[in-house]
């Protein structure tokens, strides 16, 4: 009776690695291929291995999967970042904040509109003219570093002119608020979201 031996993927489902090898071994291996039949093996292993995490329910196989676990938390990081850079406070806040600086009544109110009309513009300008020649990892790290100098400058402006009597500190504290919106639609504005989608697709596709 002819008798076929398991085949490397049948074992490997198993987890009989070493038996896989040596029927991999037996029907591929010409004496100088060694290199090609560890890879075919990690290869074969990989896929099986991928295959189970997929058929797993629940979050927990997102922690499992090296690479999974990889790019989660990278999304998480961007859109942590993104936060990070106080837009939303400046946006919630804006008009305390002018008012910190001196800028009160019809101004305050003129300032903010005209701070709320900046960031979109900026927004489209960067995504249509500059998005694609430039990619989305250097904006971000340009963003992160920028955003970084520009809140220590309007804290420093801002701990030495408390009552706003200080027209030109006033100014120059505007005008670091105002950087704010810019250089995050220069940079997470427009590429925290896209980023994070396309790594959960690639983790779902």
């Amino acid at each position: 009776m002819f008798f076929m031996p398991e085949s490397p993927r049948y074992l490997v489902e198993k987890e009989r690695y070493e038996e896989g090898m040596k029927i991999l071994r037996k029907l591929h291996y010409d004496g100088t291929n060694d290199e090609w039949i560890q890879t075919e093996f990690n290869e074969i292993r990989t896929t099986i291995e991928a295959e189970k995490a997929v058929t797993v329910s629940g979050w927990l196989i997102m922690f499992q999967v090296p690479q999974w676990r990889t790019r989660l938390l990278h999304g998480i990081a961007v859109q942590a970042f993104a936060q990070m850079t106080a837009v939303n406070v400046i946006g919630y806040y804006q008009t305390i904040l002018y008012n910190s600086l001196g800028i009160t009544g019809g101004r305050n109110i003129l300032v903010a509109g005209i701070y709320n009309c900046v960031g979109p513009v900026c927004n489209l300008i960067f995504i249509v003219f500059l998005l694609d020649k430039v990619g989305r990892r250097k904006p971000m790290l340009f963003g992160s570093i920028a955003v970084t100098i520009v809140l220590i400058c309007e804290a420093a402006l801002t701990s030495v002119n408390e009552d706003g009597s200080r027209t030109s500190y006033s100014i120059a504290g505007v005008f670091f608020i105002f950087c704010i919106t810019v250089i995050f639609s220069f940079s997470y504005g427009s590429c925290a979201w896209y980023v994070v989608s396309r790594i959960l697709h690639t983790v779902s596709s």
